[in-house]
């Protein structure tokens, strides 16, 4: 996604920390994947951290939750260097 798409997300309207909680099952984090959930660069987002390894919550997903789906789909990580 190029810079013009990351600013549609419905994120850039909240406190950053909202998907960066330390525990999966917490409010923050529920509120957080029900915001992605309505987001219109949700997919994108997905992609995008499913390659890069994220931590947080992403695409409406915790990292756990993508770990999984990145096996599903067969998504390698990019390695840097």
């Amino acid at each position: 996604m190029d810079k013009a798409e990351w600013s549609k997300g419905l994120c850039k309207s909240h406190d950053s920390n909202l998907w960066f909680s330390p525990s999966p099952k917490s409010e923050d984090t529920a509120r957080a994947v029900a915001i992605c959930n309505r987001c219109p660069i949700r997919e994108g987002c997905l992609t995008y951290s499913l390659e890069w390894g994220e931590e947080g919550v992403w695409g409406g997903l915790t990292a756990k939750e993508r770990k999984v789906v990145r096996r599903e789909r067969g998504v390698t990580l990019v390695k840097i260097g």
